[in-house]
């Protein structure tokens, strides 16, 4: 009996700012110069929330804890990938991103997440519903197929 492909688990980071903003990250290597959330790396280290925490410090600078999950996205592909985006809290006015690991940082509104961010933005505006709604969007292939109450 063929054994259950393993799945790699990807998590990212939603910050924002006082403004409700949200922070967006970009590498060299990003397609088409596209931005995604901190985390969010398919192979580096987040696979659990303690990486995400490390991953987002590594990047940002920022110290943050990963609170709940606002998103859970399977992608049925080879490995299945899940995708989890964490609320990671709300910055005060002021606060410093020291970037390392990565190129360049944004500050978004909602409106401007599909024109920088691409195949991420998909995850931003889920985690984004989730947030104001107080739920758990969950997403299969990159499309909402349900959204629960969070506990």
């Amino acid at each position: 009996m063929p054994s259950a492909p393993v799945v790699q688990r990807v998590r990212s980071a939603l910050v924002l700012n006082h403004l409700g903003e949200v922070l967006v990250v970009r590498t060299t290597s990003a397609p088409n110069g596209t931005y995604r959330l901190p985390g969010g790396e398919p192979g580096a280290d987040n696979a659990d929330v303690y990486g995400l925490m490390r991953t987002v410090q590594y990047e940002t600078g920022l110290p943050l804890a990963a609170h709940r999950v606002l998103v859970r996205d399977r992608t049925e592909s080879d490995p299945p990938i899940e995708h989890y985006v964490h609320f990671c809290g709300r910055l005060p006015r002021g606060q410093k991103i020291a970037l390392e690991g990565v190129d360049h940082f944004l500050w978004l509104t909602a409106d401007a997440v599909a024109e920088h961010c691409g195949p991420a933005a998909g995850h931003i505006e889920s985690a984004l519903r989730g947030l104001a709604n107080g739920t758990l969007v969950e997403r299969c292939d990159g499309v909402i197929v349900g959204e629960r109450r969070a506990v």
